[in-house]
């Protein structure tokens, strides 16, 4: 059973949640960013009321601080990680008025060739995961084209060529304590080069809400051989702050 063969409206819808929220003062739907870059961190969550005293570029919701960075454009850090989460997530600020999603994370290499430190762009993604499959989508969930091409120029412009930015198919699990040698061999039989969690369900949703999406990952550590390679968080870290200001600007 998916939601899209489920029929009729659903009891619950992402309208319906935000009014609740609006009503509680802890979203605002106006001045929502149309693209919106989304990093996973550990942001604080706003308390009751909060949204209606926030002031400057830094604006509290639910799901983390949004920061205004310019006209249309917007970066939230978010708790919020895995496939069903995410699917949630993206969901909710598309019915605020989002309708571009660069999800930027780390990933697993499943490839020797691909090393700690490498920048990829995920523009299509094997759905192992549960939501995407809910969302009626899979094996394969694609990305947005036309949003890869745009976020590989961009990131390219840091002193990069564009075709410096590999974009690839990702491998989005549901725990990714339950790879094994084998699962892991089937998923690069097809096509899959980097494994991380929420790429298959984030596009199940912009498919379904017509919007487009892509992930922008930064490879932590290594699936590749029979042993785990242990990633270097202090430089991933690192990785990941360059990627996002080279999409939303210095100081984000």
């Amino acid at each position: 059973m998916t939601a899209a063969g489920g029929g009729g409206r659903p009891i619950l819808g992402p309208g319906d949640y935000l009014s609740l929220l609006e009503d509680e003062g802890l979203v605002n739907r106006e001045g929502w960013p149309t693209e919106l870059v989304l990093s996973i961190g550990s942001p604080v969550a706003p308390r009751r009321g909060r949204m209606r005293r926030s002031t400057g570029r830094f604006r509290p919701t639910p799901w983390g601080p949004l920061r205004k960075v310019g006209p249309g454009l917007g970066h939230l850090v978010t708790p919020m990680m895995g496939g069903a989460a995410m699917a949630s997530l993206a969901e909710l600020v598309v019915e605020l008025g989002t309708r571009r999603i660069i999800l930027v994370g780390s990933c697993g290499s499943l490839v020797s060739e691909l090393e700690s430190g490498a920048i990829v762009t995920v523009d299509s993604a094997l759905a192992t995961e549960g939501p995407s499959g809910a969302y009626g989508f899979g094996p394969v969930v694609p990305g947005s084209e036309e949003l890869a091409v745009d976020v590989s120029h961009r990131l390219g412009g840091r002193g990069s060529e564009p075709d410096s930015i590999e974009r690839l198919r990702g491998w989005t699990v549901a725990s990714p304590f339950l790879t094994t040698p084998t699962l892991r061999d089937a998923a690069v039989s097809a096509g899959a080069r980097v494994v991380e969690m929420e790429a298959a369900s984030l596009f199940a949703v912009a498919i379904r809400r017509r919007v487009d999406a892509v992930v922008v990952g930064v490879v932590a550590d290594g699936l590749g051989g029979t042993e785990w390679s242990a990633p270097d968080l202090s430089r991933t870290g690192i990785r990941l702050a360059e990627v996002v200001s080279a999409l939303v600007g210095e100081g984000a």
